[in-house]
């Protein structure tokens, strides 16, 4: 994606897609830090409810790590409601997470997610 495609968006939600759970993180334009940071089961009403809460601030881009298989209650969810979806594929997402430092978890994976949404676009692509 192009920066001035995401200049739009007002809040960035990042999630690390999983079996039976998913990670996600909420940052705004500014990233002052995480306004949400939590695991959510991989079940339709917890999702739904996720993504309406990060909606509640406005224009909202949801950036999943994969968008198939496990990926695809997220993004079905997302289109339902009108939240747009972008993908960031396991290649890049490795290259940059190398840069956010040492460690890895689920919360930081996430983080990392929506981070790269909000600040390097051209790292996402739409789903």
């Amino acid at each position: 994606m192009k920066r001035s495609e995401v200049a739009r968006y007002d809040a960035f939600l990042g999630i690390g897609v999983g079996k039976s759970s998913n990670c996600a993180a909420l940052l705004d334009r500014s990233c002052d830090g995480p306004l949400m940071l939590r695991k959510v089961a991989q079940d339709e009403g917890e999702v739904r409810a996720l993504l309406s809460e990060a909606a509640g601030l406005g224009e909202l881009l949801v950036t999943v790590d994969q968008y198939g298989a496990f990926g695809r209650l997220v993004v079905a969810v997302a289109r339902d409601i009108g939240v747009d979806v972008a993908h960031i594929t396991p290649h890049k997402f490795r290259q940059v997470a190398e840069t956010y430092g040492e460690g890895k978890s689920d919360a930081k994976d996430a983080f990392v997610i929506a981070d790269v949404s909000r600040s390097q676009p051209r790292n996402i692509d739409p789903v």
